[in-house]
């Protein structure tokens, strides 16, 4: 195969997986559309406020798609500012979403635990878990998300693969499962730059609970690097991670906000204090202060 039929064949297979990422985020917001529906208006709980780049994209997703049905996200947490008298205040029409991934399950107990706890507290609204895995190793932990999930007339459970779709069927009967595209796929495309040179290739490759085990493959010889740190507080000083700030009391709170803005309606309160939490965001239409670009720019400051 010469030159240009190898770049004929790779011109095609970029084409064909843009057009499916296309369909998938299309499907993603008609799905959406259908749960939660257009101009609708939502608290959302369990904001990744913690350094896997996996969860930010999902959530970035999620967020892109909510800005073209015009949702409106009127409250917003991660799972350490959740406060219940926050979001059971909200209208009784208010849909209360959770962020998507892959820890419904045994695989982060902690994380899916708090979910169960926040479900229960909020069980008299509208609950939408976004697409999600299902993750069970083990039967501890079944009953007991199966009590509370059989407790909750007004949940629905989104699932990314049709394993997991098919599994909570049966272990869930009496709640609302569907097979929805992962959020991540929400994301606009962005145009395609044209390379002026040797493309660089780097590899994210996690060794965490969810690692596919790529970590292990012999790199040589290309180089490796480990970009874990330890995290004092939420960071280290300087970090994307501080800057990005906080929406609640009790917590460590941002010394400045991303270079795009404080997000309209949102509050912010010094540790300790009895401040407002978490931050009210105002439409998801808005410039969003969480998107990754703006975290890059506060850490040029």
């Amino acid at each position: 195969m010469g030159d240009r039929d190898r770049r004929a064949e790779t011109a095609e297979r970029t084409a064909t997986r843009a057009r499916r990422a296309r369909e998938l985020r299309s499907l993603l917001v008609d799905q959406l559309a259908a749960v939660i529906g257009r101009g609708a208006q939502v608290g959302f709980l369990d904001f990744p406020f913690h350094t896997n780049p996996e969860d930010a994209m999902i959530f970035e997703g999620t967020m892109s798609a909510f800005a073209e049905l015009s949702i409106d996200v009127v409250r917003l947490s991660d799972q350490a500012a959740y406060r219940r008298d926050d979001y059971a205040s909200l209208p009784a029409d208010t849909t209360m979403v959770f962020h998507g991934g892959g820890n419904f399950g045994d695989l982060f107990p902690g994380i899916h635990d708090q979910r169960l706890a926040e479900m229960v507290d909020l069980a008299d609204f509208p609950l939408v878990v976004m697409p999600q895995t299902l993750t069970y190793a083990t039967d501890a932990g079944l009953a007991e998300t199966r009590r509370i999930v059989a407790s909750l007339p007004r949940l629905t459970l989104l699932w990314r693969d049709a394993s997991s779709l098919a599994r909570a069927t049966d272990l869930f009967p009496t709640a609302r499962s569907l097979l929805v595209p992962d959020a991540a796929f929400g994301l606009a495309p962005s145009p395609r730059r044209r390379s002026r040179g040797p493309l660089r290739v780097e590899v994210l490759a996690r060794n965490d609970a969810s690692s596919s085990g790529l970590h292990l493959v012999d790199a040589d010889p290309w180089p490796v690097a480990d970009w874990r740190y330890r995290r004092t507080g939420w960071g280290p000083p300087g970090s994307r991670w501080r800057s990005i700030g906080r929406c609640s009391s009790g917590l460590a709170t941002s010394r400045r906000w991303p270079r795009r803005g404080r997000p309209a309606g949102s509050s912010t309160s010094t540790p300790g204090s009895s401040g407002p939490s978490p931050c009210t965001v105002g439409s998801a239409g808005a410039t969003p202060w969480w998107s990754i670009a703006s975290m890059r720019g506060s850490r040029r400051r």
